[in-house]
């Protein structure tokens, strides 16, 4: 309970300052537009970059025919330059000298596998610009294994076999159907995160050290533990950042006309933990710097870094060596994966990401915050 008024005082307390308001909430708003506005035919050529793809279709039957005209339509054409083999040889060849990025294998006889009810699979090949293809051909196995289903076809299916080693990166995910994000919609989702990292700033005052001020000594001589006082700022700061983003979004989608037409209740659990993740990271930058000053700088310089090397500026601009530890990228991949629909492991794969980095900030503070001393109480 005394957390909860601990929370609920800090959060009456940030909503009542209106420079805080501008700063998360009519600051990122104004943006928006402004790069919305300004990016959008350089952010449509960033995602029309296209893959280039080699594929030996082998199976004659509905899987390999299904697959060849979905290749063909002008909606996968925009973003995937195809060419098809006749054999795994050639497929390889090319590969070697740069004419495709990777390849793909429909076995033969998949159709009348799937038809007697045992496994077909189709086999991906290759090492570099793996994402979109990955992307595509789940969303196709998808609707093929969904039409088997309401078909009464029992059995595996189809089933993507990932030869690529593909590590843990998602930067070119897009729809599998090309709906392709427009300026609008992509800066409603980064600038949101951007603003939001800066919110490190309000958990670096959690635990700041005022000799000027009496804060400390009317907070901490009542009787309540220290752990109670900074656990309770931290849920009320973070619930007025998570308030901040709610904002937003209603905007963005109403104003603006943004695409948030996802999983609504998903979305916002991503955001509810970046906000505690983002307070949390300025309570451990100022336990380890005592310098506010210096804290504060570091704050906004990690906001800049993590922002650009997770996109912030166009797609083309991502990091990846960066973005292993980047909370800003995972957030993003995990927000654009539940808007275009992107595949379940993508989605599980960041949801970890952001939720290990966000154990490991808050790690890092609490035990920190062990030893640390009110010296002005």
């Amino acid at each position: 309970m005394k957390i909860l008024w601990s929370a609920y005082y800090e959060f009456l307390k940030q909503i009542r300052d209106i420079r805080i308001l501008i700063a998360l909430i009519v600051f990122p708003i104004s943006i928006i537009v402004l790069l919305g506005t300004a990016f959008d035919n350089k952010l449509t050529e960033d995602f029309k970059e296209k893959v280039k793809t080699g594929y030996i279709i082998l199976d004659k039957g509905q899987v390999g025919k299904g697959l060849e005209q979905m290749l063909e339509t002008d909606e996968i054409k925009k973003i995937i330059r195809t060419e098809s083999y006749v054999n795994e040889m050639d497929a390889i060849s090319a590969m070697k000298t740069g004419k495709i990025d990777n390849y793909f294998v429909v076995e033969e006889n998949s159709t009348k596998a799937i038809m007697n009810g045992k496994p077909a699979a189709i086999r991906l090949e290759g090492r570099k610009n793996i994402e979109l293809v990955q992307t595509v051909l789940n969303s196709y196995i998808s609707k093929s294994n969904a039409i088997a289903v309401a078909s009464g076809i029992s059995g595996d299916r189809i089933k993507l076999e990932d030869h690529s080693g593909n590590p843990n990166y998602f930067e070119r995910m897009v729809p599998a159907a090309a709906k392709l994000p427009r300026a609008i919609d992509y800066y409603s989702v980064l600038t949101l995160l951007m603003v939001v990292s800066e919110g490190a700033i309000l958990g670096i005052f959690i635990v700041s050290k005022n000799p000027e001020s009496n804060i400390q000594i009317r907070l901490y001589s009542l009787p309540t533990s220290q752990w109670t006082i900074i656990c309770g700022n931290i849920l009320g700061s973070s619930m007025f950042l998570f308030l901040s983003c709610i904002v937003t979004v209603i905007f963005t989608k109403f104003v603006y006309g943004a695409n948030w037409d996802g999983n609504i209740a998903l979305i916002g659990v991503a955001l509810l933990i970046f906000s505690f993740l983002c307070i949390g990271m300025g309570v451990m930058l100022h336990l380890f710097i005592s310098s506010l000053a210096s804290a504060m700088g570091l704050a906004l310089l990690l906001t800049v870094v993590m922002s650009n090397a997770g996109g912030g500026i166009t797609p083309a601009t991502a990091l990846q060596s960066l973005n292993i530890v980047n909370p800003i990228y995972y957030a993003k991949v995990f927000i654009f994966g539940i808007l275009y629909n992107y595949p379940d492991r993508v989605l599980l794969r960041s949801a970890a990401g952001l939720l290990a980095v966000t154990a490991a900030v808050y790690a890092a503070a609490f035990l920190k915050l062990r030893r640390v001393n009110y010296d002005n109480i």
